[in-house]
């Protein structure tokens, strides 16, 4: 019996210590997806910052079909409020562009989430009205 102590003991840390960054601040994975217009976004990032009055890190993922993780690049944000900042590419790159993500479907959609204290799962679905606007010169984007 007491030659188990040991295992559970350090079983138990790793769990623990799993569910926290090397600063010790608990965070959590955000999972989900992005639609535009009702359908998946190709490409693309999604930031979540920490609202005024919440704080530690924020997180990032990046889009794959529809779909996001934060656990993939080990970037999952703290629970609480937070502003979210999506933006969308059609997936063709180009080397002609100089953009891997391809051309951007919308300008960057902004918007707010309250997120649990433990993993979640969120759908965000971009209206169609977030179209990338034309800029003065008349091409389309931002300068």
């Amino acid at each position: 019996m007491n030659n188990r102590f040991p295992i559970v003991l350090l079983f138990s840390l790793a769990v623990f210590c799993g569910c926290h960054d090397s600063s010790g601040i608990q965070r959590f994975d955000v999972r989900g997806t992005v639609t535009y217009d009702g359908k998946p976004v190709p490409a693309g990032t999604i930031m979540l910052t920490p609202s005024p009055g919440n704080t530690g890190p924020g997180g990032y993922a990046e889009i794959r079909d529809g779909k996001f993780d934060t656990a993939e690049g080990g970037r999952g944000p703290t629970g609480g409020p937070h502003h979210v900042v999506i933006q969308g590419y059609d997936g063709k790159a180009s080397p002609a562009n100089e953009l891997p993500m391809g051309n951007a479907l919308f300008d960057p959609y902004e918007t707010d989430v309250n997120l649990p204290t433990a993993d979640s799962q969120n759908a965000f679905d971009i209206p169609a009205s977030a179209i990338r606007k034309p800029t003065a010169s008349g091409s389309r984007g931002k300068v």
